[in-house]
């Protein structure tokens, strides 16, 4: 059971989320071999905060971790969005 006694000792054995300062988007876009409205589409981006992240805004951190997932396990985050591909 999840307890604020335990709290502590059960986040040092998980650790906490290392969410990167910087998303390579073009790149995990490209590796994907995806257009900007393919991969805005398929992950549920849009477009225009695809094409502004490859052109230097960073991301928030929600959206890099939500990237950083992607660039590890697409196949899962297309599986959980129900994506076929």
């Amino acid at each position: 059971p999840w307890k604020a006694e335990n709290r502590t000792p059960i986040l040092e054995a998980l650790g906490s989320a290392q969410v990167p300062d910087v998303i390579d988007v073009k790149a995990l876009r490209e590796r994907e071999g995806l257009s900007r409205e393919d991969f805005a589409s398929i992950y549920g981006l849009s477009v225009d905060s695809v094409r502004s992240w490859e052109r230097g805004t960073v991301p928030s951190r929600a959206t890099r971790a939500y990237l950083a997932i992607i660039a590890h396990a697409p196949h899962i985050v297309r599986r959980g969005l129900g994506v076929r591909w």
